[in-house]
């Protein structure tokens, strides 16, 4: 009997690689599956994985700083946005959007809230301003946020680019 036969009528019904191998043979299954196997895993290590935390913290705080009203709630979201563009949907290694997230709020954020002992608010709900922001009581919508948003994005694609090189 060939594999064919067997095959004829059902070739719309998906069968497991359990079944398969009981209909075929184990060798046969094994020897189709070694080259996609093997094709994957090529697949998988054309994508680099490393990422450059102080790039990314400076693109995610210019990014949530313009378009995000400046909450640190919004760093997180970001840097997870952000590693799935740059990691074209491949997972990330561990905690690497937390330790963006840190970065960010570390290096490129002044909190922009008056503390208020009496009522104190979760960080996540407090707002920051970029480091790089000039000190005015000016909207982050303004064309001047916009250029200094722009050379941000600049300076984190020019730092990706030499770490890439």
């Amino acid at each position: 009997m060939r594999a064919v036969d067997l095959f004829e009528e059902d070739a719309k019904v998906p069968c497991n690689v359990r079944e398969l191998r009981a209909l075929v043979g184990e060798e046969v299954v094994d020897n189709l599956l070694r080259p996609a196997r093997l094709a994957a895993a090529a697949i998988r290590t054309t994508v680099r994985t490393a990422v450059d935390v102080a790039a990314a913290a400076l693109e995610i705080t210019a990014v949530v700083s313009v378009h995000h009203g400046g909450r640190f709630r919004h760093l997180l979201a970001e840097a997870r946005r952000y590693l799935t563009r740059t990691l074209h949907g491949h997972p990330a290694p561990p905690h690497t959007d937390t330790a963006i997230t840190a970065a960010a709020s570390r290096d490129h954020c002044i909190p922009g809230d008056p503390p208020n002992p009496d009522k104190p608010m979760p960080l996540a709900h407090r707002t920051f301003i970029p480091a790089w922001a000039p000190k005015s009581p000016r909207s982050s919508t303004t064309p001047a946020a916009h250029r200094i948003h722009h050379r941000a994005r600049v300076e984190a694609a020019r730092r990706t680019a030499l770490a890439r090189a």
